[in-house]
C-alpha cells in the first residue's frame, strides 16, 4: 500500500510539470506504414522511447530518430503528445499573450517618454520663469566661479588687476547658493557667512541682511545649504567677499 501511495504521488509530480507524455505513452502499437508531416515513410515502424523532443522508432530499415513536431496526429495521441491543432493553438495563445504584453510595454514606455517630456517642460519653464524673475529683481548672470576665478587664493592676479576687475563687479546684484559657515549680529546687523568652495576653512563670502531677513536666518544651521541674493561691495582674498542688503531666498 506505501509503495502505491509513492507512486501515485510521483506521477502526480510528473503531470504537475507537464511530463504526462512519458507517463502515459503508448509505445506498443505498431503500424504498417508511418508517414510524417514532411512526407517521409517507415514501414512495419513500432515506436520504442522519447529521447530530446525525438521518437526512436524500430522499421524494416532499421532504427530511425523522427523529431515530435513532424509527426501525424495518430501518432502523437497514441505516444501522449498534444496534437498538431492543440500545438497550433497553444502557439498563438502564446503569441497573443507575449504580444499583449510588448504592447503593454510599448504604451508603458510610451508613457513614460509623455511624463518625462512633460517633466523637461516644467523644468524649462521654471528655468524661464525663474530667469524672468532674476532680470525683474535686477539680479546679475555674475556667477560665483567668474569671481572666484579671480580672487581665491590660488589666484595669480595681482591686487591691482584685482582692483581693476573689482570695477565691473561692484554694485552688481548677484544669486548664488553655498554652504552656511556662521550666522551672528555684528553691529547691529544680522551676518551670514557662507563657503561657497568644497576646500575652504572658513567662509568666501560674508553677507549683510537686510533686517527683514533675521527671520529666516534664525532657522539656518551650520552646514545648510542656503541661496541668497545681495549686492557685491568689496573684495577679499584673505578675507571673505563681502555683499550688502542679503536676502535669504531659500
Amino acid at each position: 500500500m506505501h509503495g502505491k501511495r509513492i507512486l501515485i504521488l510521483y506521477c502526480g509530480v510528473m503531470l504537475a510539470h507537464g511530463h504526462h507524455s512519458s507517463l502515459f505513452a503508448n509505445f506498443t502499437n505498431r503500424y504498417d506504414t508511418l508517414t510524417t508531416l514532411d512526407g517521409k515513410e517507415y514501414t512495419k515502424a513500432k515506436p520504442q522511447r522519447i529521447e530530446n523532443e525525438a521518437l526512436i522508432i524500430f522499421h524494416s530499415k532499421g532504427i530511425s530518430k523522427i523529431p515530435i513536431r513532424k509527426l501525424p496526429d495518430n501518432i502523437l495521441i497514441d505516444i501522449g503528445r498534444p496534437t498538431n491543432a492543440e500545438l497550433r493553438a497553444k502557439e498563438q495563445e502564446d503569441y497573443k499573450i507575449r504580444k499583449a504584453r510588448q504592447d503593454w510595454e510599448r504604451q508603458h514606455q510610451l508613457e513614460q517618454d509623455r511624463e518625462r517630456r512633460i517633466a523637461a517642460m516644467d523644468d524649462v519653464n521654471a528655468l524661464k520663469r525663474a530667469a524672468k524673475e532674476r532680470k525683474k529683481s535686477g539680479i546679475s548672470d555674475i556667477s560665483w566661479q567668474e569671481v572666484d576665478k579671480i580672487y581665491n587664493m590660488k589666484s595669480k592676479n595681482t591686487d591691482l588687476q584685482k582692483d581693476e576687475a573689482w570695477k565691473q563687479y561692484k554694485g552688481k546684484k548677484v544669486e548664488w547658493t553655498g554652504k552656511v559657515t556662521s550666522v551672528g549680529d555684528s553691529w547691529g546687523s544680522t551676518m551670514l557667512q557662507v563657503k561657497m568652495n568644497p576646500d575652504t576653512w572658513t567662509s568666501d563670502v560674508i553677507i549683510t541682511l537686510k533686517k527683514a531677513e533675521k527671520p529666516k536666518a534664525l532657522k539656518l544651521k551650520e552646514k545648510d545649504k542656503v541661496t541668497f541674493r545681495g549686492v557685491l561691495t568689496r573684495w577679499g582674498t584673505l578675507m571673505p567677499i563681502s555683499i550688502q542688503d542679503g536676502e535669504i531666498i531659500h
